[in-house]
């Protein structure tokens, strides 16, 4: 079992458990539930090769297939994806297709 991370002021963090770290990053997300159509406006504030954290009251169940479109100035980032996780301020997603 891995060892836990030294914060640097002397506590105990978890250590890190994603194949790659997520960055921070912001840009205004489209999320649609693929089931329902059911879309949301939200900010996308945490990008990895492998998925991203959306940030928003209103999440779709952890489970839940979902497409999302992130744009960044002028740039427009699209995926398939899983809801991985729901917490409080939003929901983590799993990519399981990214578009060319």
């Amino acid at each position: 079992m891995p060892e836990a991370a030294q914060a640097t002021d002397g506590t105990q963090r978890p250590a890190e458990r994603r194949r790659v770290p997520r960055v921070r990053f912001k840009a205004t997300s489209v999320v649609t539930e693929t089931s329902s159509s059911q879309a949301l406006v939200a900010q996308t504030t945490q990008l990895s090769c492998f998925g991203c954290f959306v940030q928003t009251s209103k999440s779709y169940p952890k489970g839940a297939r979902v497409h999302i479109e992130m744009t960044d100035g002028g740039t427009t980032f699209a995926a398939s994806g899983v809801v991985a996780y729901v917490r409080g301020d939003g929901m983590g997603v799993v990519f399981s297709m990214v578009e060319a």
